[in-house]
């Protein structure tokens, strides 16, 4: 099949995936994807000798790896993550910490030993969090590296114990592997635990609201504490 013929096929596509083709890299590979039932052979990108970057049109739509497309020579995958499924997610419960207004960035490379599918990736993108302590809005950017080894389901033991050298390993089923699961955990984990505009941020006054950071407080500066006033009433009674 001539290159014209394998380009052609990939415009045909363009309904799910919008493709734009790159250079290989120095020892890069080509890639695969499938998304609704849409497949992307190897052999076919193989023979083109790009690298293709896949953007998706709608942005709930994920990116998912082939099975027996897999191959022992590595390869690399560059994406963007839909983030509207983590939105929501981190909106649950009413109180909501952080938010992404855009896709994050994904770079993946994968390959096979056996079974089991090595993957290696670097998540990248903008975040906007709102201060435990202001409560103001403020965006930053965060960057992550990940290393996960997945292994067959009916591989795993009845009853596996992870422990701390084994929270790389992950298991898949099927005929194809969902990377959004797996790349939404990882985005979450690159999260600090308690969002902070600033260490130093002065947060709001406890009696009148006022955010320190951008006014001074009109309040007392120093409030009775309530701990003294059994001594005090004790001492006004000798």
């Amino acid at each position: 099949m001539s290159n014209a013929h394998l380009l052609r096929g990939l415009s045909s596509a363009s309904a799910v995936f919008k493709h734009k083709a790159y250079p290989r890299s120095q020892g890069g590979n080509s890639v695969t994807a499938s998304d609704n039932g849409v497949l992307l052979s190897l052999a076919q990108l193989e023979v083109l000798g790009y690298q293709i970057l896949a953007r998706f049109l709608p942005s709930s739509r994920s990116v998912k790896l082939i099975i027996r497309d897999i191959e022992e020579d590595l390869r690399r995958l560059v994406y963007e993550e839909p983030t509207a499924p983590l939105n929501s997610r981190l909106a649950q419960g009413g109180v909501c910490d952080y938010q992404f207004p855009a896709n994050a960035n994904v770079r993946l490379d994968y390959y096979r030993s056996g079974t089991d599918i090595f993957l290696q990736g670097h998540i990248e993108g903008q975040v906007v969090g709102y201060c435990a302590r202001c409560l103001e809005p403020y965006p930053f950017d965060f960057a992550t590296d990940f290393s996960l080894v997945l292994v067959p389901k009916e591989d795993l033991p009845p009853r596996l114990e992870l422990t701390a050298d084994d929270l790389d390993l992950a298991y898949y089923e099927g005929e194809e592997i969902d990377l959004s699961p797996l790349v939404d955990e990882q985005i979450l984990l690159a999260l600090p635990t308690r969002p902070l505009c600033d260490e130093g941020c002065l947060g709001l006054c406890p009696h009148c609201g006022k955010n320190r950071n951008l006014e001074p407080c009109e309040c007392a500066q120093k409030q009775a504490d309530p701990r003294w006033e059994a001594l005090q009433r004790i001492k006004l009674n000798l």
